[in-house]
């Protein structure tokens, strides 16, 4: 099986950016447009399947933010069993280039004439178990590794490691999705400040509620709930946020 997609997204939010920038600016607003192509393989064989997909996103953001340019290409390779469980294996590895950002030297200044890119690997572990026979409840355990380095002194380099568990219940007309993640950082080159040149690390814990409602067969409601909370040795990456979404979604 093969699909092909194609994304936009337009975003005037407020928005945790700090993975990626520096530790005096964590938090703030973004405006900006994303496009993004996506392909993606699907081989079935007996009770292994192989997925390649491949993406690309051009972001434009407001300034302060930088544009940038993205590829992320996924390998999975998942196992079967008669249990109604599968247990797969993915890994991604990503490339992201800055329009005209400049490195960051290990004190978090800009170094002149130079031109930022980040490179991430992604390893994740993955355990969907089916509990009935129509298949309407579903739970999802995911665990993996992160791993993402700059192209200058490694201020950006970081480690995450991630656990994610997830509750489904779908039949013809919802789709209800209950989600809990921890997820931790460790940047070893980024210092707290430059009072303290303890590495920088940051623990967030998340929970989200989802449901979809078919309204007809093109037209569905959607409506969420997010609770985030951000634990830090940085005072300004700690946070706790709440965001509700709700809207319209068609399909064709």
């Amino acid at each position: 099986k093969s699909a092909l997609g194609l994304n936009y997204l337009y975003q005037n939010q407020v928005f945790d950016f700090s993975t990626t920038y520096t530790n005096a600016a964590a938090i703030g607003q973004i405006v900006g447009h994303t496009v993004t192509p996506r392909w993606r393989l699907r081989k079935e064989m007996k009770t292994f399947r192989a997925e390649a997909e491949f993406g690309a996103t051009r972001q434009f953001l407001k300034a302060p933010l930088d544009s940038y340019w993205q590829l992320d290409p996924r390998l999975t390779l998942g196992c079967h069993s008669g249990a109604r469980s599968e247990i797969s294996l993915s890994y991604q590895w990503s490339w992201l280039d800055y329009d005209s950002r400049e490195q960051t030297d290990a004190q978090g200044l800009s170094m002149t004439n130079t031109a930022l890119s980040l490179q991430g690997q992604l390893v994740e572990l993955a355990w969907t178990q089916t509990w009935d026979e129509k298949r309407r409840w579903r739970t999802t355990t995911r665990g993996g590794v992160e791993i993402n380095q700059d192209n200058g002194p490694g201020f950006y380099d970081y480690r995450n490691y991630r656990v994610v568990q997830e509750l489904r219940f779908r039949d013809t007309k919802w789709d209800v999705r209950l989600r809990a993640r921890l997820s931790h950082y460790d940047y070893p080159t980024q210092p707290v400040s430059a009072d303290d040149l303890s590495p920088r690390r940051r623990t967030l814990f998340a929970v989200t509620f989802q449901a979809e409602r078919m309204l007809s067969k093109h037209l569905k409601a959607f409506g969420s709930y997010a609770w985030e909370n951000s634990i830090s040795n940085l005072s300004f990456d700690e946070y706790r946020a709440s965001t509700l979404l709700g809207g319209l979604a068609a399909t064709f």
